[in-house]
């Protein structure tokens, strides 16, 4: 059986309790996630590379692009699906009825395509 690198989640500015999330986060994407998608080691190092907690589509494809030896081939688009699909990302998508609130949109579990709002 191949071995599996520890992840780091952890950035510079972290703070204590963003460590403890990052440490939870982490062993529960290793946990539950690693048996479905085992190459989202690789995508987690896209997301480090980009270094924030948001970013848009453009930065996403020019990491993908800069780092080929994460994306291995594969689109950026393919690899923001399945970011997507097992919940490790999120959009944010302004609020209606004029109120200026923002909604969290993440997949429902096992319906692909379908989007659940929180917010």
């Amino acid at each position: 059986m191949a071995r599996r690198r520890r992840l780091s989640l952890r950035t510079q500015t972290s703070t204590p309790r963003e460590f403890e999330y990052s440490d939870y986060f982490r062993a529960e994407l290793d946990d539950e996630v690693h048996k479905h998608l085992p190459e989202y080691e690789r995508y987690l190092d896209i997301l480090r590379h980009i270094g924030g907690w948001q970013f848009d589509r453009t930065h996403f494809e020019r990491v993908c692009t800069q780092r080929p030896d994460l994306a291995e081939e594969e689109s950026s688009g393919v690899i923001l699906e399945k970011l997507f699909r097992y919940s490790i990302i999120a959009f944010i998508r302004a609020g209606g009825r004029g109120y200026g609130r923002l909604r969290v949109c993440l997949p429902l579990s096992g319906a692909q395509g379908s989007v659940r709002h929180h917010g």
